[in-house]
């Protein structure tokens, strides 16, 4: 339910925007360059392997080492540090060939989040760094005072009451392999520690330690591992309830699977992505006994149940921040899962081009002989004169070259496969600033062809809604044999059992975000689904009021612009249900920087919000 607002003075309007305009200012005054001993951050993307390198430059102090830097520390996590060697005003961040932009430094302290990608370079953002350390020294000294006489200045932190396994892989061959651990000023022994033993070893061969709930705490706590007190560890954190292994060869310090079942699941395209991306998600299993049967969900969607079937496209039709979890069980019931957490942008207005999938999905089968079109799913490029350009190169499984590959406005390409096997399509798509992203998608033929896909899902009006809304849904059925028919299901239940009719009406209730379902069925008997997440809120609030103070200022549409660049731990995906409805100033069912131009000229009067 939307409220009516009442318009201040205008003597009051100025005076906001002023103080807006200096507190804008304010805010965005930082140093560039870093100075000798300042230390910076990386969060090195889960896609990238090995430990990833520093290369800095420029400043008064030159290169701080030959290409590719110098090597960093692990602070925990995916997280690392480099302290600066000299002053220095620019630096890549890289590993295993890939690398981010060339970055300016902006001070101390600071941590790098890969964010995207722009010709082929990953691309991100500076934010202040929470919990700095001296990567050079663990946090609790290498030499600590025995713990027989403790001091009274460090107390340990609260344990969380549940405890943490630690495991160490010795791939780095040290001759005595030791642990260490602490919290505060308590700890399991004075350094180096306590030497592990072979009766320490799994069944890989990695020595694994349990560590007790008293020694687990936020801070001022960790594990070291070392080789007698020479080679050793960062200060390694661990959360109650973890299960983490240490690579002394490569510094890694990630999960430890310790399951009679191993998983590994993978994806096609990383973190973020724009919403209405083909997200290829697989999963392959090894261990336990027998046969595996997979499961996909996303949140309390369930893309497929239990099969054999071991890959799926999920394509996230709203922006937010999701759980994709995978689960496998072998014959004997044995079990497992791995979660991976995606975050999903509205790319409304993309300025880069952003490349989202083609039609017939990768990994489709087509019949030898068949026509087919082959259509480009891309958005963006709002620069210059907002037009995208496509590229679209086929190659036969000879490695033929099928087309004739040049840059065109139209997304389609129509191609007839001759042969049995695997074509390959690269897509290429180009805005009109240059701006250029690459994919490679792969079309089998065989003549057992024809799998249906969902060629489209869509709603006819955007989320959120207030309850008792109308909403209807659409779905089209592609690449399988027609006649389709259609079954549509709301949090998983069935509310409309298969029939010809592609549409079916949704009136909410309740307010809640729900999942939306549909399977499409061809005439083979052959099924496709598709899921959507959609958000239902009847809640009192006022029009343009995004902040939630209960008035329409400048400060919603500052807010709303530190959404939309990701500023101060602020986005869109933190936004609650009601807070979305009251920032849509516009009410075009999107939140953007429309929204705020909206608000500020509804406060100069030259519009009104309805």
């Amino acid at each position: 339910m939307v409220k009516k607002t009442q318009k201040k003075t205008s003597i009051l309007l100025v005076i906001a925007m002023l103080i807006t305009m200096f507190t804008i200012a304010g805010t965005s005054s930082i140093s560039v360059g870093a100075a000798s001993g300042d230390v910076v951050y990386f969060e090195k993307p889960t896609s990238w392997s090995g430990t990833p390198n520093c290369y800095a430059w420029g400043g008064t102090s030159g290169a701080n080492s030959a290409w590719p830097g110098a090597t960093m520390t692990l602070v925990e996590g995916n997280i690392y540090s480099y302290k600066m060697a000299g002053d220095q005003k620019n630096l890549i961040f890289n590993a295993s060939g890939i690398q981010t932009a060339d970055l300016t430094i902006t001070g101390g302290n600071q941590i790098f989040k890969v964010t995207g990608e722009s010709g082929g370079k990953a691309t991100g953002a500076w934010s202040a760094y929470s919990n700095p350390v001296d990567p050079t020294n663990p946090t609790n000294p290498t030499s600590p005072t025995s713990t027989t006489n403790p001091t009274s200045a460090t107390q340990p932190a609260t344990p969380s009451g549940e405890g943490a396994t630690a495991a160490l892989k010795n791939a780095a061959s040290w001759s005595s392999c030791y642990v260490y651990y602490w919290n505060g000023n308590k700890s399991n022994g004075t350094w180096p520690g306590v030497q592990l033993t072979d009766n320490d070893k799994d069944g890989e061969g990695n020595y694994v330690v349990d560590i007790p709930a008293e020694y687990i705490a936020a801070s001022d706590a960790g594990v070291i591992f070392n080789n007698n007190g020479s080679g050793k560890s960062a200060d390694l954190k661990i959360s109650a309830g973890q299960c983490r292994i240490y690579d002394n060869k490569t510094a890694s310090w990630t999960d430890y699977d310790t399951s009679a079942v191993k998983l590994a699941v993978t994806a096609d395209c990383v973190s973020p992505q724009y919403k209405e991306t083909d997200i290829t998600l697989s999963a392959n299993a090894s261990g336990g006994s027998g046969s595996y049967q997979y499961k996909f969900s996303v949140g309390s969607a369930v893309l497929s149940d239990y099969s054999s079937v071991n890959q799926v496209v999920w394509t996230p039709t709203t922006a937010g921040s999701y759980s994709v979890v995978v689960e496998v069980k072998d014959t004997d019931g044995n079990t497992n899962k791995k979660t991976l957490a995606y975050e999903i942008k509205d790319d409304t207005l993309a300025v880069e081009p952003v490349l989202k999938g083609i039609t017939p999905s990768t990994g489709s089968t087509v019949a030898p002989g068949t026509s087919t079109d082959v259509a480009v799913k891309a958005s963006g490029g709002k620069t210059g004169t907002n037009l995208l350009f496509y590229k679209i190169a086929i190659k036969d499984p000879n490695g033929s070259s099928v087309n004739t590959v040049y840059y065109r406005t139209g997304n389609t390409l129509n191609f007839t496969p001759t042969q049995k096997g695997t074509y390959t399509v690269d897509v290429s798509v180009q805005n009109s600033a240059n701006k250029t992203v690459t994919k490679s998608y792969s079309i089998e033929c065989d003549s057992a062809a024809n799998n249906p896909t969902v060629g489209s899902f869509t709603a006819s009006v955007s989320s959120p809604q207030p309850k008792n809304t109308k909403v209807t849904l659409t779905a089209q059925g592609a690449n399988g044999t027609a006649p389709y028919t259609y079954e549509y299901t709301v949090n998983g239940s069935v509310v409309k059992a298969y029939s010809a009719t592609n549409t079916y009406v949704w009136q909410p209730t309740a307010d809640g975000i729900y999942t939306l379902g549909v399977t499409v069925k061809d005439s083979a008997g052959k099924t496709a689904a598709a899921t959507m997440q959609y958000t239902i809120s009847t809640t009192e609030y006022v029009l343009g009021d995004a902040n939630a103070d209960g008035v329409v200022n400048l400060r919603d549409a500052l807010y709303i612009q530190k959404c939309m660049a990701l500023l101060d731990g602020y986005s869109v995906d933190s936004m609650t249900a009601t807070q979305k409805l009251a920032a849509d100033a516009n009410k075009d069912g999107s939140i953007n920087l429309r929204d705020a131009l909206k608000i500020q000229q509804y406060l100069a009067g030259k519009t009104v919000l309805e």
